[in-house]
């Protein structure tokens, strides 16, 4: 498998919020999304200085190598779930993440956190997810706290903003949105039969919206391909964009959660029934497609077509290399949009991580 390092090392030390989190990152991923942040290693080229092949074991073994006093791991990408043989080195690798954690224990209730697109759940046999399960399972099972979570990241909530968003070039995936809710539902049904339904509480999924405007302070905000009735923009991810299948998984999702409340009884407490999205916020992530502006005119004119902008604030003097480019070629948010973009917060919350992770 290939892993972006950092000075090369596998494991990357981040600050999240008020907590110490260790990341994986893998380069790949069977998406070809416009505004990822790790697009230069997940699927423009791989070969640069940043990627190395790895292992199981080296990866493992350079984890218990650490020091670092970490409340949650992440693995993510790219894509973590890209293939068969990379979700099992997944497994394996969260379930000695969370011996890890559970034996340099620095926080009552640490995570393991996969972030993933999902589509894996959806292609392959349903024998091979129960197996990816049952790692996940016995890793559980093994110690007394600690909880795994797997968040599959939703491109757009109906068929044509799923694709606009998730498929720059070509890719062996033609219909996002029909394989992520597939992918929803085979682990849900799952987890379910196979995990609570023995009294395991601490594994979780959640529907996460991949990406969307900041609520509170909307910087960049994507745009739907879907107009109002008034012939007005609205903001990836809005209600009026959500498609029926998106309305069925969000109900699936709320009853899930209230069904099975020993699960998800600390993300009731303090999210209710809202969905988390990741927001656009001025931050170094963005850098990840900023970067990229003037060198793929695919994605300027993307970005030109579909995000807007409210320059009024200030962070996004954050990317003051790029800001006259994108001062030239992002268009300024109607006032209107910007008061759409606060209507999300009737569905959604920013999955910041202080906000985020120690409630899941």
């Amino acid at each position: 498998m290939l892993i972006k390092t950092k000075n090369g090392e596998l494991w990357h030390n981040d600050r999240e919020g008020s907590k110490e989190a260790l990341v994986l990152r893998y380069a790949n991923c069977s998406l070809r999304c416009y505004l990822c942040y790790a697009q230069r290693y997940a699927y423009l080229s791989t070969n640069n200085d940043d990627v190395k092949s790895s292992n199981v074991t080296n990866c493992i073994q350079s984890l218990r190598g650490l020091s670092a006093e970490a409340a949650w791991i992440r693995i993510q990408g790219g894509e973590p779930l890209i293939n068969d043989e990379r979700s099992t080195e997944t497994a394996q690798i969260a379930a000695e993440s969370l011996k890890y954690l559970s034996e340099n224990r620095t926080y009552n209730e640490p995570r393991v956190v996969i972030q993933t697109n999902g589509l894996w759940f959806a292609k392959t046999s349903i024998d091979k997810v129960k197996r990816f399960v049952s790692t996940l399972k016995n890793a559980l099972e093994s110690v007394d706290f600690g909880r795994i979570v797997i968040e599959i990241s939703f491109k757009g909530p109906n068929i044509g903003d799923a694709n606009l968003y998730a498929l720059s070039r070509a890719s062996s995936i033609t219909s996002v949105f029909a394989h992520q809710l597939q992918a929803f539902k085979n682990l849900i049904e799952e987890i379910k039969c196979e995990v609570w339904q023995d009294e395991v509480h601490r594994l979780a999924i959640y529907p996460v919206a991949g990406l969307g405007p900041h609520i509170g302070n909307p910087g960049f905000i994507p745009l739907s391909s879907v107009v109002s009735p008034k012939d007005e923009e609205l903001p990836l991810f809005h209600k009026e964009t959500w498609s029926s299948n998106f309305s069925d998984l969000v109900k699936l999702f709320r009853t899930t959660t209230t069904t099975w409340h020993k699960v998800y009884s600390d993300y009731l407490l303090k999210h209710g029934d809202k969905l988390p999205i990741e927001g656009m916020d001025s931050s170094m992530f963005q850098f990840g497609w900023i970067s990229q502006i003037e060198k793929r005119a695919e994605l300027q004119r993307f970005v030109s077509l579909n995000i807007r902008a409210d320059w009024r604030n200030r962070s996004l003097n954050l990317f003051k290399d790029k800001y006259h480019v994108l001062q030239t070629i992002i268009d300024q948010a109607s006032s209107d949009l910007v008061a759409k973009v606060s209507e999300l917060k009737i569905d959604f919350y920013n999955s910041v991580p202080s906000f985020h992770y120690p409630y899941l």
